[in-house]
């Protein structure tokens, strides 16, 4: 007993403790994040930690607490995230390096001095160099010719040709689906990369395509040339019967940590570079990642020339130790040179600089540089490079282990944390080739098994040591393991990536496909000549690629409608399937099933669901022929192609698709989602993101009203998220105003862009002619009235030597911006801080009139400008008016900069408060930079020198009054206020009530009394009269510099009433008493008169015109003290006409008559259709308009005079079912004998052809037609794709509802006789064999007796 509960306890304290760990892993991890080895990180690289932590439950380590041959957090990696992905152009760091001990690695026999693999007892096991250009795929380059020489140092390769892998396919493989592939999905790469087409990445980017079993197939049968961006089908990318090769094995090199550890050098000891020759030597040549940014470069002399055909070129890279700038570059080393030497002087700073003639260094430390590598590099100019031995930080990978292609099949799998995947296959038998295992550890032992099918015990399949991180195969194709489950697991002693290859035991052909429906994206309806695709996938398995499926699609009722639906890419590539289907407006909505064909065999059935016919934008989405955008569903269909280019048709409302519960784009209250292509993470006040909008957007000056956003921790809000050049072309969003926007979000919120990202390769990013006319824009931090944050990339340079590549022109705000930090009017943050590049920002003719309010950093135009000594922000023609509060400017218009340390250029900016800007930065040049008071802002003297100010700007100056500059084309309204009369009596009057637009910002104005004997007003507006007569009032507006003297009267108490008259219409208005000289609204009309609308008022009676609107502003109607003024109501009488179409039918029916607000029913339906049966009306003669029923009650169908509205008779053949031998009784059929087949009892049915009868389980499954009818299944009848009834089968004696009658039965129907509430109710109807009415043991007896006797008949 004591051992048992000894044994119960520690059950209980391990699933506690178990349960405590899970339930505390979030806080465990945070509290690790505090302690000393992890305390000193950015938040950033934290926030990085975390997320590995939920990713592999693994809780990664720094190079302060780093163990020998675990990984830990890559310091270039911390770099790189601070930095942000624009600032390394081609290679990204690894995420995590491993320190290893090489002095105790066995490096076998002498290495040479000197070896070169381009010559190697007369073989070269190096290909010809290739020229990355301006992409950024030195990676790819690098990698590829890693692979290429260790296929062709195997020996696998035997082409007469050289050896010419591609890099494109790799570059595509393992590009965001979205940038690359034309159906929008990869329905072949388990990591869904975020990676930019010809985008910057590392080895890893290479070997997850590895990790796939997508080696690089022959430039030959890739054969897409390297300017091209289109996107790709994913058969060409993805056709793995084009791959020759599979790689087994590579290695990524940790850190050497061979002395002092943990406090060693970056630099490369003798033990490690011996082990880097070996992999040489043995494999051909080795990756390697290290910085370019600096470099000596040299004029080499004697035996040195051989390495370029320009000898200027031939430069050694070396980085010292004390420099750390992140790698920016990858190439591959195909050999080493002992004796090289060379003379560098290392600065403090660790850039290096050439040795005076002298040779002495005339700064910095004179080094000698000894022994370097022989690289292949991928630029032009420079086909070879040096490396030295010491340069420090570098990252190596190499190839260790590549064999022919020997698979059918590929499954992979992420690393989930979990010590097992579970893998999804195909019924069809499948032999187990291999496991590859991605290793992140070092000097283990990595051990593989599996289980066949879901559950199960594991099997031992195989164990290899695992010497450095990398990836491990454990080869089992002798093994004859065959998978014959529909799910298979694999299990590994080390998390990590995991791929699998099988091959096929047998040749039978498989396909499955998954349910469909529609697609509403631009780009893949184009791939169609029909207006509305869907694409059909699934997975095959022994067809040969391109062998040629076969689609029928029928109705739910049966009938075979393939003929209106044209199939394109109907094949299989690489096991799967990803056929278009198209189709036109013909095709009704509704279910359908489609049934795949291989070889005239069907294989696969399954459901296609037509929901909605899609949006058909004109044009081809070219800039010369951009994408017209109508509605706000096809603005929604932006985000669905972000290279197009798109032009508004017209003004678009979002009010109700964003606000109202039914509308569009409502989302629960959220309202509109940003147009966005991908997830985003925020690194430094960056949006860290390799995707976004790369299209353009003219609005052609239409107006897009309403956008509603409400996404409080939502990061990147806007009309668009972000703006990001991954297609190499030009981005724009211009000649747009968005109006009356309520807009909230966290972090980097603007009400056209959250972010826009500074675009590269000398292409423009143009924001210009938007205009943010009213409404709220609010958030945390970044916030902008137009742009949340904008950031100037790498490899920005000047179109010419004035005009910038980021253009911001023409921008204007009216909006309320609001936040806690960096908050402006415009943007919330400018800021352009990669080194060692030129990317200049530049705004001209920009305008704010918004208020702007921050917690802390804010501004009338910018919260933050942020730049570097290599780059400049230069503002010109500027205007900012709003009010601001903030912490750091206390007044509007403050310019705010506090981190720049490159050139500010000011010049023409007008500010009406204390304060032009706050900077510690004295590298500011200012040009016509001041404060204006209101009235000076009107003055268009003001503007003499500013240059276009009249093509940029526009003044008002109706009434004779100038008002401030505005950006030209604005929709803006100005201010108004006319002469005011008021009764001495009146009181709680605020003279903002006289003022036009009324609009929040509008009400900011002074008001001046000429004289207050007459009347006053507070500070509140209120106005106070004091005796009759006449008095001045000066009004001056800070919202727009309206600047008016206005009469103000205070009249005497003569007064006169304005009654009102239903003039024939029910209900009351109340009358409204002027004054003398007074101006108000007439009383709102709230008569109602059935039938008719109102239209406005009369004095007279008999009008049919009115004279005045409801609410019109009147005054003056009468001299005559206490005079009453009546006006009537004019009423305009509406009525319109049904006309009953019959539509096919026979008969005569009159139009109806209607009033307006007429409640009345149809008229009886007196057509007929021999043979059809009358089933309701439709506004449409296909039937897909709003139906009515017979005499269906109705009101309101027209509401414009004279109307005919026609309804068309709908028919329905009449339904002919006869279920011949069996009985039908309302809700069942029974007389079923027992083991009836499913096609037995079809053939006992007799229906319409448009009939169509299916049976299923009482569980809800199918029946095949060799399954047995069961009492309790269901038989459905459908018609037309419509369910017309459902029908309980009962089949007599069957009473546990298998189909078949044995002693179950007897046994169960004995049980209910005894104890009851056993059957139900159709169980019942089977049980009551002797017909009496009644169940007892007289049918127990009988069936007992059915079971045993031959020849017996049970009903």
């Amino acid at each position: 007993m004591k051992k048992k509960y000894w044994l119960f306890s520690f059950i209980i304290f391990f699933v506690f403790i178990v349960g405590f760990i899970v339930l505390n892993k979030e806080e465990d991890i945070e509290k690790v994040l505090t302690k000393e080895s992890y305390v000193y990180l950015p938040e950033v690289a934290k926030n990085y930690i975390i997320s590995y932590y939920n990713e592999t439950g693994t809780i990664l380590k720094t190079e302060r607490n780093k163990v020998i041959n675990e990984p830990y957090l890559n310091p270039d990696y911390v770099k790189y995230l601070e930095l942000g992905s624009e600032e390394v152009s081609d290679y990204i760091p690894a995420d995590t390096l491993v320190d290893y001990d090489y002095s105790k690695v066995e490096v076998g026999s002498s290495l040479p001095s000197k070896y070169d693999s381009r010559n190697v007892n007369g073989i070269s096991y190096v290909t010809s160099n290739k020229d990355q250009k301006s992409s950024s795929l030195c990676w790819d380059f690098s990698v590829t010719s890693v692979l290429e020489s260790k296929i062709l140092k195997t020996g696998l390769y035997s082409g007469s040709a050289e050896l010419d892998l591609s890099e494109r396919q790799i570059d595509y493989a393992t590009t965001d689906p979205n940038s690359g592939v034309d159906i929008q999905f990869n329905p072949y790469f388990f990591d869904y990369q975020l990676d930019t087409l010809m985008g910057g990445g590392n080895s890893k980017r290479y070997f997850n395509a590895i990790l796939n079993v997508i080696s690089p197939t022959l430039e030959s049968n890739f054969n897409v040339s390297f300017e091209s961006k289109e996107k790709l089908t994913p058969s060409k990318i993805w056709n793995t019967d084009n791959v020759n090769y599979e790689v087994n094995g590579y290695y990524y090199f940790p850190m050497d940590i061979s002395s002092n550890y943990p406090d060693s050098s970056a630099v490369p000891t003798t033990d490690f570079i011996n082990v880097i020759k070996n992999q040489i030597k043995d494999n051909g040549s080795v990756e390697i990642s290290f910085p370019t940014s600096t470099y000596v470069s040299y004029i080499p002399s004697g035996s040195e020339k051989q390495l370029n055909s320009n000898s200027s070129y031939n430069t050694l890279y070396y980085r010292d130790i004390t420099y750390k700038y992140p790698v920016d570059h990858s190439v591959a080393i195909i050999g080493w040179d002992d004796s090289y030497s060379h003379d560098v002087c290392v600065s403090g700073s660790g850039l290096l600089s050439k040795t005076n003639s002298s040779g002495k260094c005339s700064s910095g430390t004179l080094k000698t540089i000894k022994g370097a590598w022989i690289a292949k590099n991928t630029w032009e100019y420079s086909n070879y490079i040096y490396i030295a031995y010491e340069s420090t930080y570098s990252t190596y990978t190499s190839i260790y282990d590549v064999s022919k292609k020997n698979y059918d099949n590929v499954y992979a799998a992420e690393n989930n944390g979990m010590t097992y995947q579970v893998f999804d296959k195909l019924k069809t038998k499948e032999r187990l080739n291999k496991v590859k295992v991605s290793v992140k550890s070092a000097n283990t032992n990595l051990k593989v098994y599996y289980s066949n099918g879901e559950d199960g015990s594991f099997e031992y399949l195989g164990e290899t040591d695992v010497t450095y991180p990398g990836l491990y195969t454990i080869d089992v194709s002798d093994k004859n393991i065959v998978l014959d489950q529909d799910k298979f697991r694999i299990k590994a002693n080390i998390l990590g990536e995991m791929s699998v290859t099988t091959s096929n035991v047998t040749d039978e052909p498989e396909i499955v496909m998954n349910d469909a429906q529609n697609v509403d994206s631009i780009s893949i309806q184009k791939l169609v000549s029909e207006s509305n695709v869907i694409i059909l996938s699934g997975y095959s398995r022994n067809l040969a690629s391109n062998d040629k499926i076969d689609f029928k699609v029928k109705t739910i009722g049966g009938t075979d409608v393939t003929s209106k639906f044209k199939f394109y890419r109907n094949y299989a590539v690489s096991n799967y399937i990803n056929t278009l289907v198209g189709f036109n407006e013909d095709v009704k909505l509704g279910s359908y099933v489609v049934s795949a064909y291989y070889k005239g065999k069907e294989y696969a059935s399954f459901n296609l669901m037509i929901s909605n016919y899609a949006e058909i934008l004109e044009g081809d989405g070219t800039i010369e022929s951009p994408y017209i955008i109508t509605n706000a569903r096809g603005l929604d269909m932006i985000r669905t192609n972000q290279f197009a280019y798109y032009k508004l048709g017209n003004d678009i409302d979002l009010t109700y698709d964003t606000q109202n519960k039914d509308g569009l784009f409502y989302n629960d209250g959220k309202g509109w989602e940003p147009i966005k292509y991908s997830s985003f993470s925020i690194v430094s006040n960056i949006v860290n993101t390799s995707d976004g909008f790369s299209g353009g957007l003219d609005g052609d000056g239409h107006t897009i009203k309403g956008l509603y956003i409400n996404r409080p921790s939502e990061n990147v809000v806007g009309l668009f998220a972000n703006t990001y050049n991954q297609n190499y072309s030009d981005v724009y969003i211009k000649n747009l105003t968005l109006s009356d926007v309520n807009i909230t979000g966290n972090n980097f919120v603007g009400a056209l862009l959250g972010h826009a990202w500074g675009v590269t390769y000398e292409k423009v990013l143009d924001i210009s002619n938007v205009k943010v006319l009213n409404g709220i824009v609010n958030g945390n931090k970044y916030v902008g009235g137009i742009v949340g944050n904008i950031y100037a990339g790498s490899n920005l340079t000047l179109i010419d030597s004035e005009i910038s590549k980021q253009k911001f022109d023409n921008l204007f705000n009216s909006s309320i911006v609001s936040g806690s930090d960096y908050v402006g009017g415009i943007a919330g943050l400018v800021m352009n801080l990669p080194y060692e590049s030129k990317a200049p920002i530049s705004f001209n003719n920009i305008e704010n009139i918004g208020n702007v309010s921050s917690d802390y950093r804010g501004g009338g135009l910018f919260g933050y400008l942020s730049t570097n000594q290599e780059n400049s922000i230069s503002i010109t023609n500027a205007i900012a008016s709003g009010k601001i509060t903030s912490y750091n400017c206390g007044k509007s218009s403050c310019l705010f900069d506090n981190a720049s340390t490159g050139k500010l250029s000011f010049k023409n900016i007008y500010y009406t408060y204390n304060y032009g800007y706050m900077s510690n930065n004295e590298n500011i040049s200012y040009d016509n930079v001041g404060k204006k008071t209101i009235r000076e802002l009107t003055n268009i003297d003001n503007y003499s020198s500013w240059n276009k100010f009249n093509d940029n700007w526009f003044m008002d100056s109706s009434e004779d009054i100038s008002r401030i500059p505005v950006i030209k084309d604005t929709n803006f309204k100005y201010s108004y206020m006319g002469d005011i009369s008021l009764n001495i009596n009146t009181t709680n009057i605020n003279i903002s009530k006289f003022l036009y637009p009324k609009l929040t910002l509008a009400n900011n104005f002074i008001y001046e009394v000429e004289d207050e004997t007459i009347a006053s007003i507070d500070s509140n507006g209120l106005i106070t009269p004091h005796k009759k007569g006449t008095t001045k009032v000066r009004i001056l507006s800070y919202y727009d510099g309206y600047d008016k003297e206005i009469n103000l009267t205070i009249v005497s108490n003569i007064s006169y009433r304005v009654v009102f008259n239903a003039n024939g219409g029910d209900g009351s208005v109340n009358a409204l008493v002027l004054n003398n000289d007074e101006y108000r609204p007439l009383s709102k009309n709230l008569f109602t008169k059935d039938n008719y609308v109102f239209i406005g008022w009369s004095k007279n009676p008999n009008a049919t015109v009115a004279e005045y609107a409801d609410e019109e502003l009147v005054g003056e109607m009468t001299e005559i003290d206490n005079d009453v003024i009546e006006l009537y109501a004019v009423w305009k009488y509406i009525s319109y006409e049904v006309r009953f179409d019959a539509n096919g039918g026979d008969g005569e029916m009159p139009n109806q008559s209607f009033l307006l607000h007429e409640v009345k029913n149809l008229s009886k339906n007196l057509y007929t259709k021999e043979g059809y049966s009358f089933v309701g009306w439709n506004t449409s003669l296909n039937g897909i308009g709003k139906k009515y029923t017979d005499e269906e009650e109705v009101k309101n169908l027209a509401t414009t005079n004279g109307t005919i509205v026609t309804l068309y008779a709908m028919w329905h053949a009449d339904l002919l079912i006869d279920f011949k031998d069996y009985l039908y009784d309302i809700d069942y059929i029974t007389n079923i004998p027992s083991n009836t087949k499913l096609s037995d009892y079809l053939n006992n049915i007799i229906k319409n052809d448009d009939v169509f009868v299916e049976v299923y389980s009482s569980k809800g499954s199918k029946l095949g037609l060799n399954d047995l009818i069961t009492t309790t299944s269901v038989t459905k009848i459908y018609r037309d794709n419509n369910l017309e009834t459902e029908i309980v089968n009962v089949v007599p004696g069957d009473t546990n509802n298998d189909g078949r009658i044995n002693i179950a039965d007897v046994k169960k129907l004995a049980d209910h006789t005894l104890k009851g509430n056993i059957l139900n109710k159709y169980e019942i109807i089977a049980g009551e064999v002797t017909l009496d009415g009644k169940l007892n043991i007289a049918d127990v007896k009988k069936l007992a007796d059915y079971t045993i006797k031959e020849n017996m008949r049970l009903w």
